[in-house]
C-alpha cells in the first residue's frame, strides 16, 4: 500500500513539472508572436491618400483617421512645416513619414502603433550616449619600437591611462566622438579622433628638440640651461622690431635685471653689459657664449644672425659654467638651416644721425672782450690769442665745422635650406656707420656659415663666424677736452685749423 502511494506522488510531481514547462513555453511563444507582430505591423501598413496645400499637422491628422497610428509631437516644432501636395497609393507608413519630414530638422520613431516626432539633435545626443565603447591599441615610435609609459588622455578630461611595457593601452567607456591625446617626453604630442573605432594604433614622431634640451623647455630651446635658475629670453622676432647696429642695442630694455649702457658716442663703440648690477670691483662682464663657444664681446655680431638670446642671471649658473659665470651668462644661439627648399633673405636698413642740440657759443669779439677784462682784473697779461685772433668779428662756429649729418647703412643677405641629412645656413652682413664728428666712421663685415650633416647615428657640423672691423676714431688735440669735440667749444682755433 505504501509503495502505491509513493508511486502516485512521484507521478503527480512529474506531471506538475511538465505542466510548468508547457506554461513557460506558451508564454515565450506568445511574447515572440506579439513582438514579431509589432515589428512587421509598420511594414505591412499601407496608406492611400491625396491632399493639397496643407500643413504637416493636418496631414498627420488625416493619417490618424485612415490608420491605427497615433502621432505624438510638439506643435512648436512642426507649425512651420507644410507640403504643396500629397498623393500616395499603398505607401508604407515608414516611407510616408520619412518623406513628410524630409528637409526638416525632425526625425521619428515608431513604438508599436505610436509615432513619436522629435528633433534630430536629441536623437544624435542619444546615439552618442549609447555609443560609448572601449578603445585599445599600441603606441610605437617611427622605427616601430613599442613605447612604454606614453600618456593617453581623453581630451578635455582627466580620464586616461599609460601604455604598458609593450606599448599597449586600453580605455573603457569612451564616447564614439571623443578625441584622445597621446604624449611622451621627447616626442611630438598627437590628437586623434576615435570616430567610433575600437582600435587605434599610433606612431609618435621624434620632436625637433633633442632630449638633452627638453629640460629647458620653460626657457626656450637652450642646451644646458639651469631649470631652477632665473632666465631671461629674447627671440628673433623681438630683435627685428627695430633697426640695430649691434647686439647690445638689440636687447637693451628687453630683459629685466640686465643693464645695457653705451661704451661711448663714437661709431662702433659698442655696449657695456651688466647682469643684476656690479658684483665685483674689477671685471663685471658676464660670460658670453655663441653656439656654446665663449667670446670676449658680442658687439661685433650681426643681429640678423641671431635666433635667440638667453640670459642666466643668478648664481646657480655657476653649477654649469663654473666661476666664469659669477657675473651671469649670456647664451646666444645663431640661426640654423631647416629642411626644405633654398630660402633667400635680404634686408637693407638706412638711417641718419645728427646732433640733437649744439651749444650757443660767444662770438670772437665777445670772447676776446671777456678774456681781456678777466686778465686785466687779475693783473695778468692778456693772451696773444685775445690780442690777435685768427678769425676776428663773429669768428668761426667750430661746432658747424666738426659735426655733420651721418649716414648709417646696414645690409644683410642669407641663404638657408636643407634635406633629410644636410641642413645649412649662410649669411653675409655689412655695416657702414659714419660718425657725427667729421672723419670718424666704423665699418663691419660679417660672414657666418652653420651647417649640420647627419647620417644614422653620425652627426657632424660646424659654426663659423668671421668678422672684420675698421674704426676711425676722433683724433686727439691739445687744449680743452683733448679732442676736437672739446676744442670746438673753445676758441683754440690753432688746434682745430691744424686738424682741419
Amino acid at each position: 500500500m505504501e509503495k502505491i502511494k509513493l508511486s502516485t506522488a512521484l507521478l503527480r510531481s512529474r506531471w506538475l513539472k511538465i505542466f510548468r514547462i508547457m506554461k513557460l513555453t506558451t508564454c515565450f511563444l506568445l511574447l515572440f508572436m506579439l513582438h514579431a507582430n509589432a515589428s512587421v505591423y509598420s511594414q505591412n501598413s499601407k496608406v492611400t491618400m491625396k491632399l493639397e496645400n496643407n500643413s504637416l499637422s493636418v496631414i498627420l491628422g488625416r493619417i490618424e483617421e485612415v490608420t491605427e497610428y497615433r502621432f505624438f509631437y510638439q506643435n512648436e516644432q512642426i507649425k512651420d512645416v507644410s507640403h504643396q501636395a500629397i498623393d500616395v497609393v499603398n505607401e508604407n507608413i515608414d516611407d510616408l513619414v520619412s518623406e513628410l519630414l524630409k528637409g526638416t530638422e525632425l526625425t521619428f520613431k515608431i513604438v508599436d502603433r505610436n509615432i513619436v516626432i522629435f528633433p534630430k539633435s536629441e536623437a544624435d545626443q542619444n546615439v552618442r550616449v549609447q555609443q560609448n565603447l572601449s578603445v585599445k591599441g599600441t603606441v610605437s615610435d617611427s622605427a616601430g619600437n613599442p613605447l612604454p609609459g606614453v600618456t593617453v588622455v581623453l581630451k578635455g578630461t582627466s580620464q586616461g591611462t599609460i601604455t604598458d611595457f609593450d606599448g599597449n593601452y586600453t580605455l573603457n567607456n569612451i564616447p564614439g566622438d571623443a578625441v584622445l591625446v597621446f604624449s611622451f617626453v621627447g616626442m611630438s604630442s598627437q590628437e586623434i579622433a576615435v570616430a567610433g573605432k575600437s582600435t587605434l594604433d599610433v606612431v609618435l614622431q621624434d620632436e625637433t628638440i633633442g632630449l638633452d634640451e627638453v629640460v629647458a623647455i620653460g626657457y626656450g630651446t637652450v642646451k644646458k640651461s639651469d631649470l631652477t635658475g632665473s632666465v631671461g629670453v629674447v627671440k628673433a622676432n623681438q630683435l627685428d622690431q627695430q633697426t640695430n647696429s649691434n647686439l647690445g642695442t638689440a636687447i637693451q630694455g628687453k630683459i629685466a635685471g640686465v643693464s645695457v649702457e653705451s661704451a661711448g658716442g663714437a661709431p662702433g663703440a659698442g655696449m657695456n653689459l651688466q647682469i643684476r648690477g656690479a658684483g665685483s670691483l674689477n671685471n663685471n662682464n658676464p660670460l658670453i657664449l655663441v653656439d656654446d663657444i665663449a667670446v670676449s664681446s658680442m658687439n661685433n655680431i650681426n643681429p640678423n644672425d641671431i635666433e635667440s638670446i638667453q640670459v642666466l642671471k643668478d648664481a646657480s649658473a655657476a653649477a654649469i659654467y663654473g666661476s666664469r659665470a659669477a657675473n651671469g651668462v649670456v647664451l646666444i644661439t645663431t640661426k640654423s638651416g631647416k629642411k626644405g627648399a633654398v630660402k633667400i633673405t635680404a634686408s637693407v636698413d638706412l638711417g641718419m644721425q645728427e646732433v640733437a642740440k649744439t651749444l650757443d657759443l660767444a662770438t670772437t669779439d665777445q670772447w676776446t672782450k671777456i678774456i681781456t677784462e678777466a686778465a686785466t682784473a687779475a693783473g695778468n697779461s692778456v693772451p696773444d690769442i685775445a690780442l690777435n685772433p685768427q678769425e676776428p668779428g663773429k669768428g668761426v662756429d667750430w661746432q658747424d665745422e666738426v659735426y655733420r649729418n651721418a649716414l648709417v647703412q646696414n645690409y644683410s643677405v642669407g641663404a638657408s635650406g636643407g634635406s633629410d641629412n644636410l641642413k645649412y645656413n649662410f649669411s653675409l652682413g655689412y655695416l657702414d656707420q659714419d660718425g657725427i664728428v667729421d672723419k670718424t666712421d666704423y665699418s663691419r663685415l660679417n660672414m657666418r656659415l652653420k651647417s649640420e650633416f647627419q647620417k644614422g647615428r653620425v652627426k657632424v657640423g660646424e659654426s663659423i663666424l668671421l668678422t672684420q672691423e675698421t674704426v676711425h676714431d676722433m683724433p686727439g688735440v691739445g687744449g680743452q677736452g683733448g679732442n676736437v669735440v672739446g676744442a670746438s667749444n673753445s676758441h683754440d682755433d690753432s688746434q682745430l685749423l691744424h686738424q682741419k
